[in-house]
């Protein structure tokens, strides 16, 4: 069965009773229905989802072209998320939607990079004090810039800079390596750097995680984007994946607890794509480690697949406490970012 009717059978079995589904439908699942146009979607619906199909056709003739003179640069940029996994996997690319480029550059060439992509007439779209930073010295603790062109009367790019993986989720993604062992993809005009596919595959399944909101302070995500899981799925049909590879570099990285939450959900959908091993042993592994939303974890891990994707837990006192202590953890945190931030304004203004 094709991975997308296979989410939509489980759609319809496990969350078309969920009070919610049709909104969530309308924000999460265009792609899905778009290749499938499921009678279970009401007609407003399904005309919100073409509108954004033909939308996204329209930008991703912006992102091509914009994408091409990013390659232009000389200096390793690697592509990943959104548009280079559709463009890869997706059997009809407009179909999976995405608002902006996301491309990692290594720290030494980041300010290299910065300024050539204000050359190209993007605006940087952060705050003031991360402008302030960055003219000066790119700090590890800053994830991403954000910078914006206008390419069309009405429409906007967005490109992602970033530089660290890490911020926020105390996680030790192994940047050098990823971006060195980075492979070259062909997307017709052009070539672009992507991860390969192990680092795709870990980076793919901890993104939805380390948004929601019980994992990080700051986020208002309950839900998980079932996008993300035919992200998963396509990357796992069209590689050959080494597992012993990838058990390896989750537990180096430090995602086992990202990776078996995820897994937790994707396995309810896809139970034979990941093999039981792998399963039980970064299961087992991030039992033993101890990381900020452990309790959050302990809880979730237990719930059913289908509670974790619509965040059908939201209102329980457990999952509410857990989020505080998070939140305090988190806050602490911020505060001595910031004041690392405010004590740099001072000295390079």
């Amino acid at each position: 069965m094709d991975n997308a009717m296979t989410i939509a059978k489980y759609c319809e079995k496990n969350l078309s009773s969920k009070k919610e589904f049709p909104s969530y439908v309308r924000n999460n699942y265009s792609f899905l229905f778009s290749l499938l146009k499921n009678e279970l979607l009401p007609a407003n619906v399904l005309q919100h989802i073409n509108k954004r199909l033909l939308a996204q056709r329209v930008y991703n003739k912006f992102f091509y072209e914009e994408i091409q003179s990013l390659s232009k640069l000389p200096y390793r940029l690697i592509g990943f998320k959104g548009f280079f996994i559709q463009a890869k996997y997706y059997p009809q690319e407009y179909t999976r939607l995405c608002g902006d480029i996301d491309v990692l550059v290594s720290t030494k060439n980041s300010y290299r990079v910065y300024k050539s992509i204000l050359r190209m007439n993007y605006s940087l779209s952060e705050y003031k004090l991360q402008t302030i930073i960055f003219r000066h010295i790119f700090i590890s603790f800053l994830q991403h810039l954000s910078f914006t062109k206008r390419v069309h009367e009405r429409i906007n790019v967005a490109v992602e800079l970033h530089v660290n993986l890490n911020v926020k989720c105390r996680v030790r993604f192994a940047l050098s390596k990823m971006i060195k062992n980075a492979v070259l993809c062909d997307y017709g005009n052009f070539k672009f750097y992507v991860f390969e596919p192990t680092d795709n595959l870990l980076y793919l399944m901890f993104h939805p995680i380390s948004h929601l909101c019980y994992v990080r302070h700051g986020s208002n995500e309950i839900t998980i984007n079932l996008q993300s899981i035919y992200d998963v799925a396509q990357v796992i049909d069209n590689e050959i994946v080494n597992w012993d590879l990838f058990c390896e570099r989750a537990i180096q990285y430090k995602l086992t607890p990202y990776i078996s939450l995820y897994i937790h959900i994707f396995n309810d959908i896809f139970p034979d794509k990941i093999p039981t091993i792998t399963v039980e042993k970064l299961r087992a592994t991030a039992v033993m480690n101890k990381f900020h939303w452990e309790k959050a974890y302990s809880f979730a891990i237990n719930k059913l697949a289908s509670q974790i994707i619509v965040g059908d837990f939201d209102d329980t006192p457990a999952i509410r406490d857990i989020y505080a202590q998070i939140s305090k953890h988190d806050r602490r945190e911020w505060k001595k970012t910031r004041k690392a931030w405010k004590s740099i304004e001072k000295t390079k203004t």
